[in-house]
């Protein structure tokens, strides 16, 4: 649920039990969503407005990640998105970047969660100065 006061953040990944992790680290500064299949993904970016997402390159089990950042694109075309992926250059990180995706972070870096939440930090205010409307949370 979004914490008022708090940037609203979908989390979309691979792994519930490391996006929680990062849900929890992150919670200090951004209120965090986990989801992991597409379906409920788009249903949530559907009926409730955010700030970013993060989206993990590598989601498996039927999920298309480059599909579903296409989706996220035509919903909400303003939305910051961030990237994870365990490899850094690889065909879906190329295309999420040309997909309009502003940062990748790199899976199992020991600064991924300090990383997460500056970029995060960053790609919100870049959004709210480029005039996209956003949950309204300030940072």
């Amino acid at each position: 649920m979004n914490a008022p006061g708090k940037p609203h953040v979908l989390i979309i990944a691979e792994d519930k039990i490391d996006a929680e992790d990062m849900a929890v680290l992150l919670s200090d500064e951004l209120s965090c969503e986990v989801m992991m299949d597409e379906g409920p993904t788009i249903e949530a970016i559907e009926s409730d407005r955010y700030d970013l997402a993060i989206l993990d390159m590598e989601l498996d089990g039927g999920c298309d990640p480059v599909g579903l950042l296409e989706s996220l694109r035509e919903l909400e075309p303003g939305m910051p998105v961030i990237m994870l992926s365990r490899k850094g250059e690889s065909q879906a990180v190329s295309t999420g970047f040309r997909l309009g995706a502003c940062h990748c972070l790199l899976k199992g870096s020991r600064f991924l969660i300090r990383d997460a939440a500056n970029v995060a930090r960053l790609a919100i205010e870049n959004a709210r100065l480029n005039g996209h409307s956003t949950a309204g949370a300030t940072l």
